[in-house]
């Protein structure tokens, strides 16, 4: 079946329009593809890349701790209200580089 005019190039009438197939989820295959373990690997992809993610995190990255926190506690939902009690205080050392930040030591303030 021919799917675009020849002439115009253009989709003929009738087209089905391509795309993905029918049942394909790109959500269930990276599911899928996350449970695998890689050849000589004990852990799934998805407990590798974690561990990453935390390690990045630990090690100052601020992109990172940031998208850390809005997964864990949700992004804020608008004014963070810190003259209110309650909360997370972190002490960070900044470095040469401004978008790392080494966490010294946090506490929870109610």
């Amino acid at each position: 079946m021919i799917y675009t005019d020849p002439k115009t190039g253009k989709f003929a009438p009738g087209n089905p329009g391509g795309g993905r197939p029918k049942g394909f989820s790109i959500v269930a295959h990276l599911k899928e593809q996350l449970q695998n373990v890689a050849p000589g690997e004990k852990e799934s992809e998805a407990t590798l890349i974690t561990q990453k993610y935390i390690e990045l995190a630990k090690a100052g990255d601020i992109t990172i701790l940031k998208d850390l926190i809005n997964r864990v506690d949700g992004l804020p939902k608008g004014d963070l209200g810190l003259g209110e009690a309650g909360g997370v205080v972190f002490q960070v050392q900044l470095g040469s580089n401004p978008k790392k930040l080494k966490i010294i030591n946090h506490e929870t303030i109610n």
